[in-house]
């Protein structure tokens, strides 16, 4: 994710928000609080083509905060087909 992502400290506590997001780390302070994200990778032959985070409410997807396709995989489309079948389901 930091290859299509410059790290983002929290001004406060010095935790990279990135991280934070990815492994859907909680917190008492809401606006650090993590819990309910997802996080979706697709690999081709070993290799990390894309990763996208996902918030979910209830039964429903709320939102993809952070999108990151590696710069060698991009304009492959390939947040289209994630979208596309996240609305289906």
């Amino acid at each position: 994710m930091h290859e299509c992502f410059e790290r983002s400290k929290d001004a406060y506590t010095g935790r990279d928000l990135v991280e934070d997001v990815i492994f859907s780390i909680g917190s008492k302070l809401k606006r650090l609080n993590f819990k309910g994200f997802y996080t979706v990778i697709l690999e081709e032959n070993d290799d990390m083509v894309f990763v996208a985070t996902v918030r979910v409410y209830g039964d429903r997807v709320a939102g993809m905060p952070l999108v990151a396709t590696r710069f060698i995989h991009r304009r492959r489309y390939i947040c289209r087909v994630l979208v596309d079948e996240l609305e289906r389901i």
